[in-house]
């Protein structure tokens, strides 16, 4: 049985903000620092990845969220793709459809 303390870690762990601190390519994985802790290798979310995939992996220094159902950071999953400073959106008009490649 879960103590009180531990659901409210697990709680706390749900969702999280962090940035990319290293990518496996080969393995479509990344790991993530958010505060101190430095994740194992994750997958991250793509918008297909069955018979039609999209390739488009994250970046080292990349915000993202980790998304970690069991509020287990190891359970988790990557969402890439939240603005900030150093990477700030490519564009203001909302008519436009930007993708800005380096």
């Amino acid at each position: 049985m879960d103590t009180a303390p531990d659901l409210n870690r697990r709680l706390e762990s749900l969702l999280r903000f962090g940035t990319i601190a290293e990518i496996d390519h080969d393995r479509a994985l990344c790991r993530v620092q958010t505060g101190k802790l430095l994740t194992d290798w994750l997958p991250w979310l793509s918008p297909r990845a069955g018979q039609t995939r999209q390739w488009n992996p994250p970046t080292k220094g990349e915000q993202v969220m980790l998304l970690s159902p069991s509020g287990d950071p190891a359970t988790g999953a990557v969402l890439p793709g939240l603005f900030s400073d150093t990477h700030k959106a490519p564009s203001k008009q909302p008519s436009l459809h930007v993708t800005a490649y380096p």
